[in-house]
């Protein structure tokens, strides 16, 4: 799932990374490729679901 949401993130013009630390709740962010900028819907992290839920509203 995750490769697939990355792949989606993509072709939207977005990246998405995973925090190193595996304790933390919502470890993926969401950034604008053209201004390297977070996503200020990713501000604090976000889960899978989360990111799913963005990327096909």
């Amino acid at each position: 799932m995750e490769q697939r949401l990355s792949f989606e993130a993509t072709q939207q013009g977005l990246r998405l990374t995973k925090t190193c630390v595996s304790t933390v709740a919502a470890p993926y962010y969401l950034y604008v490729v053209r201004t390297n900028h977070l996503l200020a819907a990713a501000e604090g992290g976000m889960t899978l679901d989360q990111v799913a839920r963005y990327l096909f509203r």
